[in-house]
């Protein structure tokens, strides 16, 4: 037998909070989890989503219910209460739930779910505020005006008062047009280990082809 380490702990629910607690009939399952802030998700809970979700086995109209827990474990409510727990009750074998969440200023990732019957399948929904949004959408541009030798949308990354290591906005256009100039660039790519905004800044550690690096966005 082989161990599994998972970086967080996953919870195991009795059969009586999950059927008499919940009010999940036997034959059934539940799909349960936490909306949270991206820059925090281990911590910070977003309060005030509204859960949403589509059914590929009824594309229509499913018959599940979403609920929200409040603070005194009641299930209730037509959001998030401050512990960002959601709860979607009575799902059956083998459907296909896609879940995400909304809320003003905000945007969500989808989580996909393959649904059992008498199991309960957890996972957090990460969320990004509009500002975190924004940048995450700015270094998508960058990286696409890299892979299409666009000079004008890598540029738009940057602010016009840029200024690191002696490079201004104009150098580095000038950098980027020699570097455009090498006909066999790789295909850039990014992933975002952490982002934080303070303020007019944000910064985020990002791993670039597998090389980490730090950069600081200004807006």
């Amino acid at each position: 037998m082989n161990d599994a380490t998972f970086a967080r702990a996953f919870l195991l629910f009795t059969s009586q909070v999950v059927n008499t607690g919940w009010g999940v009939d036997a034959g059934k399952g539940a799909i349960v989890g936490r909306v949270v802030d991206n820059s925090n998700p281990q911590s910070v809970f977003i309060g005030g989503a509204t859960v949403t979700f589509t059914s590929a086995k009824y594309p229509a109209s499913p018959p599940y219910t979403v609920k929200y827990r409040d603070a005194s474990g009641g299930l209730t409510g037509t959001s998030t209460y401050t512990d960002g727990r959601y709860y979607i009750l009575n799902v059956e074998e083998g459907d296909t739930v896609t879940v995400t969440a909304t809320k003003t200023g905000w945007s969500f990732t989808q989580r996909i779910f393959v649904t059992h019957a008498d199991a309960v399948s957890q996972a957090l929904i990460g969320g990004d505020g509009q500002d975190a949004a924004a940048i995450k959408s700015g270094l998508q541009s960058l990286i696409d005006g890299f892979n299409d030798k666009s000079i004008s949308a890598f540029i738009s990354f940057f602010s016009t008062n840029y200024l690191n290591d002696g490079m201004t906005y104009s150098s580095i256009q000038e950098y980027i047009q020699q570097v455009f100039s090498n006909q066999s660039l790789p295909i850039l790519s990014a992933t975002i280990s952490s982002l934080s905004v303070s303020g007019s800044t944000a910064t985020m550690v990002v791993t670039w082809n597998n090389a980490p690096g730090r950069v600081a966005y200004r807006y």
